[in-house]
């Protein structure tokens, strides 16, 4: 979730996931997890980053904005959000702090969602994704999500070039 924590993960040599952020931050932890991983003689790529990301197979642009409304109510519960009138509220000086950006939410039909989550990967160089599909949505709903995902989405993100 920070510059700090990829560092310390590249030193470790683990792969690192990251979301909750704009994608220009999520680039920076990124790099920061490249550059500690070139001082410590290791090779890393794509693969070793993972971006997620809230998604939403919606075409209709009321209904997003509700749900991302919703989603940012949500996590406001949790005191290292840093949302409009309340700073982040740390704990330890080891703790950081994560902002929703709209690059959090992804939406649309299959093939917008597949050029959202291409584009987001290449920006900031990661090999994987990572979909939380909006549990808001009915069963039925999010199975059919499912399927749409898999049956459209994930064929051209096994295509695309990071």
């Amino acid at each position: 979730i920070s510059e700090d924590s990829a560092r310390k993960a590249a030193r470790r040599g683990a792969k690192i996931c990251t979301g909750c952020h704009p994608a220009s931050r999520v680039r920076s932890i990124f790099d920061a997890y490249r550059d500690q991983a070139a001082r410590a003689g290791r090779a890393v790529g794509p693969d070793d980053l993972c971006i997620r990301r809230q998604v939403s197979m919606l075409d209709d642009a009321a209904a997003l904005a509700q749900r991302r409304v919703t989603y940012r109510e949500r996590i406001k519960i949790d005191p290292r959000a840093d949302v409009p009138g309340r700073p982040a509220i740390l704990d330890s000086p080891t703790q950081h702090a994560f902002a929703i950006g709209d690059d959090e939410f992804i939406a649309g039909s299959p093939a917008a969602v597949a050029d959202q989550i291409v584009d987001q990967c290449r920006r900031s160089g990661a090999g994987h994704f990572s979909a939380i599909f909006d549990r808001s949505n009915s069963v039925a709903g999010l199975a059919d999500w499912y399927r749409q995902f898999g049956a459209a989405v994930i064929p051209v993100l096994r295509r695309a070039q990071v």
